[in-house]
C-alpha cells in the first residue's frame, strides 16, 4: 500500500487597524481557523461573507492567535488547532504548525525558517498594509 501526500496552504493574516482614538489594534489571524469558526457559528466568529462584501471591516480580536492593543499595551497569544505561538529569544515571534512542526517566522529579515513561508505584503485602500503568511503543508492521505 503506497502513501500519497496532499499539499494544502494555510494563511495567517497580519492586520493593524487604527481606532478613532488614534491608537491601533493589531493581530495575526489564522484564516483557516477563523473560516471554520464562522462556518460552525463559534464564539467571536468573523462574518467572512460581510467582510468580502465590504459590509464589515476585518478587525483583530483578542481571540486571534496574537492580538496587541496599542492603547492598553496588552498582548494576547492563543494557541489553536493549527498553530502554537512561539516567542523565540533569538528569532522573535514565530508560529509552529502543529501538523508538520515547521516554524513560521513573521519577520521580513533573512531567517533560518524563511523557506517555510511565503510572505506577501498587500496595500489595501480599506485596510492600509496587510501581510499574508502562506505556509504549504504536506499531509498524508
Amino acid at each position: 500500500m503506497s502513501m500519497f501526500s496532499r499539499r494544502y496552504r494555510l494563511t495567517i493574516i497580519f492586520l493593524e487597524i487604527s481606532g478613532r482614538s488614534g491608537f491601533s489594534k493589531s493581530g495575526y489571524i489564522d484564516y483557516e481557523a477563523s473560516l471554520r469558526n464562522y462556518r460552525f457559528k463559534g464564539p467571536n466568529a468573523v462574518d467572512w461573507k460581510a467582510v468580502f462584501e465590504e459590509r464589515k471591516m476585518l478587525k483583530p480580536q483578542q481571540s486571534d492567535i496574537v492580538f496587541y492593543d496599542w492603547r492598553t499595551r496588552k498582548i494576547f497569544s492563543n494557541d489553536n488547532d493549527n498553530y502554537t505561538v512561539v516567542s523565540h529569544p533569538e528569532h522573535g515571534l514565530m508560529f509552529t504548525h502543529k501538523g508538520d512542526h515547521k516554524n513560521i517566522p513573521v519577520t521580513s529579515k533573512k531567517h533560518p525558517f524563511s523557506s517555510n513561508v511565503r510572505r506577501i505584503m498587500i496595500k489595501s485602500p480599506l485596510y492600509g498594509y496587510m501581510i499574508l503568511y502562506d505556509h504549504h503543508v504536506r499531509k498524508k492521505t
